[in-house]
């Protein structure tokens, strides 16, 4: 197994080569797992001869199994070799099947790197803005206005309150 690994920006592009060996291997394992399914006439379901058997069996179904087997034991290796922190399951893409060898490209998501450039002691101008009393005054009696609009009278605001409205207005000051 031959893996190269290409970095694009938060993404990790494994592809991996499985040699012939491996291939041959996965094979075997996929012809093995679907002659269990096959009948053969003379023999129950899954009990004739794994020779006769490989007459009876899909080429196409023996190649998808093969390579459903080598997946998981690519993507295994990877994240062995690999310390990614993954963001999402890695999708793949099988790039080449042939007699000797099966070429699969995994795609990584992982956490971006994010460098911060110079943020401590940073100097903010600060913006200060100067009231007076009578503005005070001002919005303090506003605001008591529209208490006794909400109330009714003055002196169902002072009720509500158990208050007299100097001392009301004193509170809020």
């Amino acid at each position: 197994m031959n893996i190269s690994i290409v970095k694009e920006k938060s993404t990790y592009i494994a592809t991996v080569t499985f040699d012939a060996q491996e291939w041959k291997n996965a094979q075997e394992k996929a012809y093995a797992n679907l002659a269990q399914n096959v009948t053969v006439q003379g023999f129950r379901k899954g009990k004739a001869p794994l020779e006769l058997a490989k007459r009876h069996i899909d080429g196409r179904k023996m190649v998808e199994k093969a390579v459903d087997i080598l997946l998981p034991l690519g993507n295994q290796k990877v994240l062995e070799e690999n310390n990614f922190e993954l963001l999402v399951r890695p999708e793949l893409d099988v790039k080449e099947v042939s007699d000797d060898k099966v070429v699969v490209e995994y795609y990584y998501v992982t956490r971006p790197e994010v460098k911060l450039g110079q943020y401590k002691d940073l100097e903010i101008a600060k913006d200060s803005v100067e009231v007076t009393d009578s503005e005070v005054y001002q919005r303090v009696d506003l605001q008591l206005d529209m208490l006794v609009q909400d109330v009714g009278s003055r002196e169902k605001l002072e009720e509500y309150y158990g208050k007299s409205m100097s001392q009301i207005r004193q509170q809020l000051y």
